[in-house]
């Protein structure tokens, strides 16, 4: 990793439009994905296309040796989320890779504070996302400390999180997606774009 570049920091492989983050490396972004132990099936290629666009898999490591070779600083931004299944039955299938990203996400944001790394942290969530009890609702709250910036891909999601997690009512927050498909691959062979 080149020290002082601008740099994106992806938790897991969990997006839908993974290939979106080409316009950051176009931009002069480095991309770098770092690997969890728990993944889902269906975001389990996210991990090539990011290597096929000239981004850096980073393997986690549970004692978290790897934090200071990421080498967070004032030009690097740090994205985890997703969902957070928080409990619920119907998202079962998805709470270990949630509570591994959160984790992965909370290190990270502690190192960069305790450190004074100055990198952008965010934690962002869509629509599958939830809290099944006060407890959890508190041990999300925990982990979103030091995160910078919420963001929310709608308003009931917002409001749903700012009224249970008694940390994120302090929060910068905005409504918008962190990925989403780039114009050029949405346009092609469409006659209307």
């Amino acid at each position: 990793m080149k020290l002082n570049k601008k740099k994106i920091i992806l938790i897991g492989q969990n997006c839908w439009f993974v290939d979106s983050f080409l316009f950051f490396k176009e931009c002069g972004y480095e991309i770098i994905m770092i690997k969890t132990l728990n993944h889902v099936d269906w975001f389990k290629s996210n991990y090539d296309i990011i290597e096929s666009i000239g981004g850096q898999i980073v393997y986690y490591e549970s004692n978290y040796s790897f934090l200071d070779g990421l080498g967070l600083n004032n030009k690097t931004i740090v994205i985890g989320g997703g969902y957070f299944s928080g409990g619920i039955n119907s998202l079962e299938c998805l709470e270990k890779c949630s509570l591994e990203e959160l984790e992965i996400l909370y290190q990270i944001s502690k190192f960069n504070y305790q450190y004074h790394r100055n990198a952008f942290i965010v934690r962002y969530f869509n629509g599958d996302s939830g809290f099944s009890s006060s407890y959890i609702a508190d041990f999300f709250g925990k982990k979103i400390k030091y995160v910078d910036l919420l963001v929310f891909d709608n308003v009931n999601l917002q409001e749903f999180v700012t009224n249970n997690v008694e940390v994120a009512k302090n929060k910068k927050f905005i409504i918008g997606w962190i990925e989403t498909p780039l114009r050029r691959f949405v346009s092609v062979g469409c006659s209307k774009c």
